[in-house]
């Protein structure tokens, strides 16, 4: 369910879980003991920035969930069937049958992942705006107040190239790799 929810809408309930004085989440936590006066998640410069990778960690779970789901079931019964019989454990098993099966699907879910991340604009921006005193900024949220909040549409546009660029260098060798290993297969 986290996966389908739009992330302003999920960046919004989360913000008002972590409210200061009524968020659920500081109630829970006084009732069980573990913090004796209500935490400011979002407006504490070291706790936002963990609130925020929380809340992406909450989002992004359960669409490589699914993706390592379909890795799995796509993996011939037989084949374990066979390892059995040959004599392989549980550990023999998932080594030589089911690693090498969802290496490339884990590569590309992986990739996805931190593109995805890199560029993580809606839920930082719309949780904190990259505050508090910037402790939440990314590229794409500075350079989206650079081109916007300051006008400095050049400076901002300079971030965005070496966001590509960065993320390119970063691409190109992850991908070469699972073509090496698709080929070997």
């Amino acid at each position: 369910m986290p996966w389908v929810v739009p992330s302003v809408v999920a960046a919004l309930c989360w913000r008002w879980i972590y409210a200061g004085e009524y968020g659920i989440l500081n109630h829970m936590l006084q009732q069980v003991g573990l913090i004796q006066r209500p935490l400011q998640w979002l407006s504490t410069p070291d706790l936002a920035m963990p609130a925020v990778i929380a809340v992406g960690i909450w989002k992004w779970v359960p669409f490589m969930a699914v993706v390592m789901l379909a890795g799995l079931q796509s993996i011939p019964k037989e084949l374990y069937e066979a390892a059995e019989v040959d004599g392989a454990n549980i550990v023999q098993r998932f080594r030589q049958i089911t690693m090498p099966h969802v290496r490339n699907l884990s590569l590309i879910a992986t990739l996805l992942s931190f593109i995805w991340t890199f560029n993580h604009f809606d839920i930082v921006y719309v949780m904190t705006k990259g505050g508090p005193a910037n402790a939440t900024h990314l590229l794409s949220t500075y350079s989206y107040l650079s081109a916007f909040a300051y006008f400095d549409i050049g400076y901002a546009a300079a971030m965005a190239v070496v966001m590509l660029v960065a993320l390119t260098v970063l691409a190109v060798p992850y991908l070469r790799l699972m073509r090496g290993e698709s080929q070997t297969v």
